[in-house]
């Protein structure tokens, strides 16, 4: 009852569990008592004989997100009968002002693609892919919630089957390297579903060059062999860098390249106020191999009290060992990419490094890392290399090190020393982001792609 009860809504009744359970997660922890199960009646086996008022997928995603929404308790038996107006009504399109932004003749491509019934989009992943997802799909997805034109969801490529995928417009392979995957991708092929693949890392070169995957992903190994059939089929592929576009071109039939882009409504301009006047500096991402930008933090943090450090990693790197607990804010890194976002905003940290190294993998990487320290309001301080040569203004959005360990303190002592600089380029930072790489920016070209690779040939056409 603190929760708000049960829903009475039928299709939330038909899986009352579910949804409860997801509400309650909101909430509070949920803890699984270690019982033996009591035989009873299972509530699937119950008749719902009630009709609904659209299709499951359709209802079921417009009611969970009512669910969510602030202020709110529970889907309700009415807001049933609103998805009714929500899937039918264009006129909703027509009052975005992000969807009257668009040139008209790609809003008559996306018309004339959903002129029937909105498209079906299905985006199969792996477990460790809702980050990737979010940012590349996702995030483009929210924007377009109620303009009647798609619908969408996610599986777990090892576990999805091609019943799952029969009556898909699309099928989003992203980042897919299992053998089941590639199976759902022949599958697709024989029957003629339009499939995209997605890859934003260059796994061409991740063996070659990081000697700990030469024996788990490189040129005979069966995630290498997958992810290159997957490519080979693929009617489409979708990436995002010049270099990982120009190294899939031999393999892929279709190679297109989009910019990447950070949604900018997780990242709140919010007014940055602590109760400590400590300086917060740190990196937040999966570990690098260039470890002289932490060795700059640690030794500023040792040398100058007026400095905390923040990481936000899969591990804490060992070079911060060496410092006492309550120098270092550790956080463990969140697959949710919107709580991921949410922690790094309530943080507020001042300056976050960035460190690539000279590699071809690392030059192919996307610039997440320049993208979201802007959003969130700090100052990046970046290596001198791909892909932030080709993003970072050295002065003006952000500042730039040399690989040398002189170097990269001095360019965090500079920021720490100039809070002024710090907050100017900070502006001019999220200024640049928000006028070329927020969602809604990018949204016309991620639009066009999707148009592309609808009219693209399926299968063994």
């Amino acid at each position: 009852r603190t929760l708000g009860g049960f829903s009475d809504a039928p299709a939330m009744q038909a899986m009352w569990w579910w949804e409860f359970t997801l509400r309650a997660s909101r909430n509070q922890v949920i803890v699984s008592l270690p019982l033996q199960p009591v035989p009873m009646i299972s509530w699937h086996h119950f008749p719902f004989a009630l009709g609904l008022a659209e299709p499951v997928d359709q209802n079921i995603r417009t009611m969970m997100r009512l669910g969510g929404e602030r202020g709110r308790r529970r889907p309700m038996r009415q807001d049933e009968a609103a998805t009714r107006t929500l899937a039918s009504d264009s006129v909703l399109a027509a009052q975005s002002t992000i969807w009257r932004r668009l040139p008209e003749a790609l809003r008559q491509q996306l018309r004339a693609a959903a002129i029937n019934r909105p498209l079906k989009i299905a985006v199969l992943g792996g477990v460790n892919e809702p980050a990737h997802n979010q940012l590349c799909f996702f995030n483009y997805f929210g924007l377009m919630r109620d303009w009647n034109l798609l619908s969408w969801r996610s599986l777990l490529d090892e576990r999805a089957t091609i019943d799952d995928l029969a009556d898909c417009d699309l099928v989003i392979f992203s980042r897919v390297r299992s053998a089941h995957g590639l199976a759902l991708m022949q599958a697709c092929a024989e029957r003629k579903i339009r499939t995209l693949y997605m890859l934003d890392d260059n796994w061409f070169w991740l063996g070659r060059e990081w000697a700990e995957y030469t024996d788990i992903f490189a040129p005979g190994k069966p995630p290498y062999e997958n992810f290159l059939a997957c490519v080979r089929l693929a009617n489409t592929t979708l990436t995002y860098s010049a270099p990982l576009a120009e190294d899939l071109a031999p393999f892929a039939r279709r190679v297109m390249t989009l910019p990447t882009n950070v949604d900018l409504q997780m990242f709140p301009s919010i007014r940055r106020t602590r109760s400590s006047t400590k300086t917060v500096i740190g990196y937040v991402g999966s570990l690098r191999k260039n470890m002289l930008a932490f060795d700059a933090l640690v030794n500023l943090a040792k040398r100058r009290q007026d400095v905390t450090i923040f990481v936000m990693s899969n591990a804490l790197p060992p070079e911060f060992a060496a410092l006492p607990d309550d120098r270092v804010h550790f956080e463990p890194y969140q697959f949710n990419y919107e709580a991921y976002a949410a922690m790094v905003t309530k943080v507020a940290p001042d300056i976050l490094v960035a460190p690539v190294g000279r590699s071809r993998f690392e030059a192919s990487k996307c610039p997440n890392k320049f993208l979201e320290i802007s959003a969130c309001g700090a100052v990046g301080v970046y290596s001198r290399a791909e892909p932030y040569l080709s993003y970072v203004v050295d002065g003006q959005t952000g500042v730039f090190a040399d690989d040398t360990l002189a170097a990269w303190t001095a360019a965090i002592e500079s920021l720490i020393d100039a809070p002024e600089t710090r907050k100017k380029i900070a502006a001019h930072a999220r200024e640049q982001v928000a006028g070329h790489y927020a969602t809604a920016a990018v949204l016309p070209k991620f639009l066009a792609m999707l148009v592309g690779a609808m009219a693209e040939p399926s299968g063994a056409e």
